[in-house]
């Protein structure tokens, strides 16, 4: 988000008219922001938006910031809120778009972000990102034959995808997807949780080669326990599921797909014991 940020910044030095006094809350707003100092940022953008001379370019640039700003702290309404009033300035803005979905799929509201996921995926050559968060949503919403379909189309473009894709099937009482096992090198990562899908490799291996791999071993293991906890969950094995999935809670780190599911997972199996 901080080099999206400094995209703005440049927009807006860029945008005539530029010498008003909103211009220069503006570029103290992002400057902040780029900081990582989100509250003043929050600040100085107000003041901005409420200065009245910034052009409709500026404002979107002001709007969008100071959701992504609201988003850093949580305040996730408020950053919808900006997200809708960039939009609303540009309606095409694919970036704003993946934001306010982001924001909705954050509060549980997933329904509202698969319109914003779908009219981003339309918009440019990236789609398959805004596709894989379309699977996602529907995933969360217990739409599995739709999220299973979505993800079968991805496994090229994101590895994970055929993890989803098999979970999805599960879920939903498809067939899986068959796997020869004899093309697959269980040196190369994630081939061991493939190999673990399809019954050939256990878990302690999997666990084993995810953290004797060399290229980035922590990722590795918050993947490996977070797969294989879906994987106990979908199969309705709970007492083996969950201590994964905490131990993913615990590893996996902050922003990855792995730790914002899991979080996900766990609340809904917290419902589920109230």
């Amino acid at each position: 988000m901080g080099r999206t940020a400094v995209l703005s910044l440049i927009v807006v030095l860029l945008t005539p008219p530029a010498f008003g006094a909103g211009y220069s809350l503006l570029n103290a707003g992002i400057d902040y922001f780029n900081q990582g100092r989100y509250s003043d940022a929050i600040t100085w953008l107000d003041k901005a938006i409420a200065s009245g001379d910034l052009v409709p370019d500026q404002m979107h640039v002001a709007y969008l910031d100071r959701g992504l700003a609201h988003a850093r702290q949580r305040e996730l309404a408020s950053a919808i809120s900006d997200y809708t009033a960039a939009l609303a300035l540009r309606p095409n803005d694919q970036f704003a778009m993946r934001e306010r979905a982001r924001a909705y799929l954050s509060i549980g509201q997933d329904e509202k972000a698969i319109p914003d996921l779908a009219a981003a995926k339309s918009k440019k050559s990236d789609s398959f990102r805004s596709q894989f968060a379309i699977g996602l949503a529907a995933w969360r919403l217990g739409q599995y034959i739709e999220a299973g379909s979505v993800f079968s189309q991805l496994t090229r473009q994101v590895s994970s995808a055929w993890f989803w894709m098999q979970l999805s099937n599960v879920k939903s009482g498809t067939p899986l997807a068959q796997l020869d096992d004899k093309q697959i090198n269980p040196q190369i990562w994630p081939n061991p949780i493939k190999l673990y899908y399809a019954g050939k490799m256990d878990e302690q291996s999997v666990l084993k080669a995810a953290q004797e791999n060399t290229f980035a071993p922590a990722g590795n293991v918050c993947e490996a326990n977070f797969y294989m906890g879906q994987w106990r969950l979908a199969h309705g094995d709970m007492s083996a599921g969950i201590p994964l999935l905490e131990r993913a809670a615990r590893i996996c780190s902050n922003g990855s797909t792995e730790k914002f599911m899991t979080q996900i997972e766990m609340r809904k199996l917290a419902e589920v014991k109230q």
